[in-house]
């Protein structure tokens, strides 16, 4: 959980304005495949573009039948002064997939990657099987 301390002034000049945006995701590491009734770690890697964004501790998580949609969020303060960042790595962040018992499908997982020049979302898609 985050929790962002937020501070109002009567001074329409010192305000802060902040957003919710998604990180995209660079790449992830999962298993091949998931097995009914066990608990799978899946982790996904990102960059943030400078130190005005306070992620989420966990990603947002969308079911639909077998298809997970993944993002990780993120608060973006708005005109403060924020430091450009660059990291040799990208950052991890990290959840538990607990494949139900009854599953006998593969699973479709998206996990999102940005918004493309037509202002599309983009999702990398990663077909993971269920052993019984």
């Amino acid at each position: 959980m985050v929790f962002i301390a937020v501070a109002c002034s009567l001074d329409s000049d010192s305000t802060q304005d902040f957003d919710m945006v998604f990180i995209p995701i660079e790449s992830v590491t999962m298993p091949d495949y998931v097995t009914s009734g066990q608990t799978s770690l899946i982790s996904m890697q990102y960059r943030k573009t400078n130190d005005c964004y306070y992620v989420s501790d966990e990603p947002l998580y969308e079911i639909n039948g077998t298809t997970r949609t993944v993002a990780i969020q993120a608060v973006v303060i708005e005109r403060a002064n924020c430091r450009t960042i660059e990291y040799a790595a990208p950052e991890t962040k990290s959840f538990n997939f607990t494949c139900p018992i009854t599953a006998e499908r593969n699973f479709t997982f998206k996990f999102y990657q940005g918004v493309n020049a037509q202002g599309e979302d983009q999702y990398l898609e990663v077909i993971v099987p269920v052993q019984q």
